[in-house]
């Protein structure tokens, strides 16, 4: 378990995960606030999911910390179970970009294997890496593929998948829905 503060804030150091286990999204907002609230209204609206947080993180004077980790549950809202969204944990972790070179180097390789495509803007933009583990701390593995998602969607930046893709919202949403007809009715939590 990962000590925190009054806050809900990590203590201590925050390495980056290897490009080829995590999804990685890369944006242009230097804060590492987790607005929960947000998350979640987003999560419902856009994504069908529901989700939660935790610890729980407070953010007095507006100040916010260098490096964080979290547990990020999701779900299908309440309702039948399937529609394509995955349940489970993942952890999360983020980190200024700066500390993660190597992220920022398969990126970029990913966006010029494309052609830039629009990506390439949004890559020099970047100043801050939140990454989902890729494989989940429990549920189905595109959990951690929704929630990158649902950030790329909130910060308008890339996702760097484990392959070495790029994506963009529509091409995770591609992914998901991929994985999703693939669990089949006996598959399905």
């Amino acid at each position: 378990m990962t000590s925190v503060d009054e806050h809900g804030w990590v203590v201590g150091a925050v390495a980056p995960l290897p490009p080829e286990r995590a999804y990685s999204v890369l944006v242009p907002e230097p804060s590492s606030v987790i607005d929960a609230v947000r998350w979640v209204a987003q999560a419902a609206r856009f994504f069908a999911a529901s989700l939660a947080v935790e610890p729980a993180k407070r953010y007095p004077a507006g100040g916010w910390p260098r490096v964080d980790r979290a547990t990020v549950r999701v779900g299908p809202l309440a309702g039948p179970p399937g529609g394509g969204v995955p349940r489970g944990v993942v952890a999360l972790c983020t980190l200024p970009l700066s500390d993660a070179p190597l992220v920022r180097a398969r990126a970029a390789q990913g966006v010029a294997a494309m052609g830039g495509a629009g990506f390439d803007v949004l890559l020099a933009r970047a100043t801050r890496l939140w990454q989902l583990d890729a494989a989940p701390l429990e549920g189905e593995p595109g959990a951690a593929l929704l929630v990158a998602a649902l950030l790329a969607s909130l910060a308008l930046g890339p996702v760097l998948a484990p392959d070495g893709a790029v994506l963009g919202v529509k091409s995770c949403r591609d992914r998901l829905a991929a994985l999703g007809s693939g669990r089949g009715a006996a598959g399905r939590r």
